[in-house]
Order: structure tokens, then C-alpha cells, then sequence
């Protein structure tokens, strides 16, 4: 009997983890490959190139974080820190100064609360309403005597109105929209080890210390309870700052689902506290990416100091994703509404993808043969 060949569909991405005699098309017609670098594959797999970023203002930059199309950055001034208020008008960043003289050199967490923005670094700590900056909120509240006053740590985030907090080994939490106010006897977990990320998602929270990733769930906050949902545990600020759609990374869900990244992949926590990992049985890197941002829904762009990783989710494929390779150099990274990548580096603030309008999804199934220098297929 005559066997069947797939006709070619596509690429999908590089496979690292097995030999690359086993590397080919898959029986839906899309091919492995051992490289691909400075390229990235869209929803149908087609092979893009990857824009260059420009660098648009020069400094040291780190901790960018935002919502919709305004972002917040730290630049290292020559003896502290500042936290500018962005923003992508025409291709162009402009920035006005919010807080100054943090500490500098020190990463900064941000979240959420009404319509505050609150920031802490484990030393400096407050919150912004629009360019102004205010102290955190520490007052005693007459009602409420018992309560202590509540110091944010290395990592910030909101769960049901409650600030959490990364301090060392515990994670704590606030009184219920009250910041900075919280009972030192009840409002903490301890960790096994010093805690690195806390993620909420729906009605619980990731949390990870240097051994594990835990889930914090629970319908009363008194009984709250750490399960261990992963035995190996996160990259340090390697969070993205906004919750996605599962259905684009091939899983149902009626609410949005946290993506951090992990010492072995790239994960999807669903907001059951299950945990995806995306790209393990496809690839696998020795670079701890810190920097994570997501494109077009579905396109996620990490980043360090070493190279970057673009991983590319289909919705309704289950499954390992396409992994290509970028040449990254970025410690902090966020996508804009508008689909404009802001880059934070020690030589400066750089724009990426902000002249692309779209990803190209037509019938063009094959690269350009001078792209071919770039990709190696088995």
C-alpha cells in the first residue's frame, strides 16, 4: 500500500529536544526545524522577520510595566533611580518623570488597585493616580485596632481587593482594599525558600519561591493554602503583566489565564491553579528569560541580557508551540494595545515591531531563499 505524504502546511518552529534524524513533516503537513533565527512563524506558520529595534531614548532602563498603551519604566540616574510615566504616539516614546530618588539599580514590581497604580521594590515603596505620586498608605485605621501596617516587598499583586507581597520567605497579604493595613499573625504564608513571583489569576495566585510554584487558593483568605502545583520554580520577574485568553493557547477556559515563564518552559496557569507548559517537549533553553511581553494575542516574545525566544500559539491546537529564536538583549519588556513592543536595556529604551501593522497570513507558505541562510530544516 502506497504510503501517504503530507503536503507541507507550514513550519513549526525548532525542535531541539530530539535528534535531529526524527525532525520532520507531522502529519498535518508542518515541518521542524533545527534553527530559525531572527524570524518568527504566525498562527498559519508562515516564517516573518523580525523587526529591529531602534533605540529611542539612551540610559540604563529596566522594570517596564503598563496597561493599554501607557507604560511605566526605571531608568538608573547617576546616584538613583526614576520611574517615568510612557507612551507610543507616531512611533515615537515620550516620557514625563513621576517618582524619583529610588534606590538605584533595584527592580521595581507594580500593580493594579482601582485606579492606582502601586509600586514597591522591597525598599521604596507608593503608589501613582495619573502623574501624581502618593506614599503607601499606612495609616491606622480607628476601626480596625489590631490590624499592623503593611510593608510591600520585592513583588506586588492584587488578588480580590487584597494587596499580596513577596517578603523574603513569606507571601502576605492586606486587608481586603486596604493596602496598607493587615494582620501580622494571620495574613501569611511561608515559603520554602525566598519567594521570586506572585501572579494572580481569577480567584487564586501563582506564587513561586526558589524551589517551586505554588498555587494560593481558597474561599475564605484565613484559610488560604499554598498547594505545590510545579517542583521547579520560576524566573524571577519573568511574568507577563497582563492575563490572556487561553483559547489562543489551545485551552477552554471562561476566564483569563496567567503565562510566566519557568527555569524549564514557558507556562500557561489556568485559573484552576493546572498548570501548561508550552514548549517543553519542543524546546528547551539554558537562558533564564526574565523579559516576556505577548503580541497579536497569541505571539509571546521573551527576552534576557543573552538572546530571546518568540513562541507562537495556535487557538485550538493542543499542544507544544513554535519556538524561534531573536536576538533578544532585553531585561523588561511590554507589548502596547497597539501592538508596539518597548524594550528595556542597559544601553537604553528601544521601540520593536512599532512598524508593523500585521502578521502576514496569506498564502505566501514558503520564505524568501535568502531568509534560508537563517533556518536549518531536517
Amino acid at each position: 500500500m502506497a504510503k501517504r505524504v503530507p503536503l507541507f502546511s507550514g513550519f513549526s518552529g525548532i525542535n531541539n529536544v530530539v535528534p535531529t534524524t526524527r525532525i520532520g513533516i507531522d502529519q498535518n503537513g508542518f515541518a521542524g526545524l533545527e534553527a530559525a533565527n531572527n524570524v518568527f512563524i504566525d498562527a498559519a506558520g508562515v516564517i516573518e522577520t523580525v523587526p529591529d529595534g531602534l533605540v529611542k531614548i539612551a540610559g540604563v532602563f529596566h522594570s517596564v510595566w503598563g496597561m493599554a498603551d501607557k507604560f511605566y519604566c526605571v531608568k538608573d540616574e547617576t546616584i538613583s533611580s526614576t520611574i517615568y510615566q510612557g507612551e507610543v504616539v507616531d512611533g515615537a516614546i515620550s516620557m514625563r518623570t513621576v517618582v524619583s530618588g529610588l534606590t538605584k539599580g533595584v527592580k521595581v514590581s507594580y500593580t493594579k488597585l482601582g485606579d492606582d497604580v502601586y509600586y514597591s521594590n522591597g525598599v521604596d515603596n507608593g503608589y501613582i493616580n495619573g502623574i501624581v505620586r502618593y506614599s503607601w498608605p499606612t495609616q491606622k485605621n480607628s476601626r480596625l485596632p489590631n490590624l499592623n501596617t503593611f510593608v510591600p516587598g520585592t513583588h506586588i499583586d492584587v488578588l480580590a481587593g487584597r494587596m499580596l507581597s513577596i517578603n523574603d520567605d513569606e507571601i502576605q497579604f492586606s486587608e481586603s482594599f486596604l493596602p496598607g493595613l493587615y494582620n501580622e499573625h494571620k495574613n501569611r504564608r511561608r515559603l520554602m525558600s525566598s519567594g521570586r513571583m506572585v501572579c494572580s489569576v481569577g480567584t487564586g495566585a501563582y506564587v513561586s519561591d526558589a524551589d517551586c510554584v505554588y498555587f494560593l487558593h481558597g474561599v475564605n483568605p484565613n484559610e488560604w493554602k499554598l498547594e505545590r502545583v510545579l517542583n521547579f520554580p520560576s524566573v524571577e520577574y519573568g511574568c507577563n503583566a497582563k492575563l490572556v485568553d487561553p483559547s489562543f493557547f489551545g485551552f477552554q477556559s471562561r476566564q483569563l489565564a496567567a503565562l510566566f515563564n519557568t527555569v524549564n518552559g514557558l507556562c500557561l496557569g489556568m485559573p484552576t491553579g493546572e498548570v501548561h507548559n508550552l514548549i517543553d517537549k519542543k524546546y528547551r533553553s539554558t537562558i533564564d528569560y526574565a523579559a516576556m511581553t505577548v503580541l497579536y494575542d497569541s505571539l509571546v516574545v521573551l527576552s534576557s541580557n543573552d538572546g530571546g525566544i518568540l513562541v507562537q500559539c495556535v487557538r485550538d491546537e493542543i499542544g507544544n508551540k513554535s519556538v524561534t529564536e531573536w536576538y533578544g538583549g532585553f531585561n523588561s519588556l511590554f507589548a502596547t494595545a497597539s501592538n508596539a513592543v518597548v524594550g528595556a536595556s542597559d544601553s537604553g529604551l528601544s521601540l520593536l515591531w512599532g512598524q508593523v501593522d500585521a502578521i502576514t497570513s496569506g498564502l505566501e507558505m514558503l520564505p524568501d531563499l535568502e531568509m534560508l541562510s537563517d533556518l536549518e530544516m531536517i
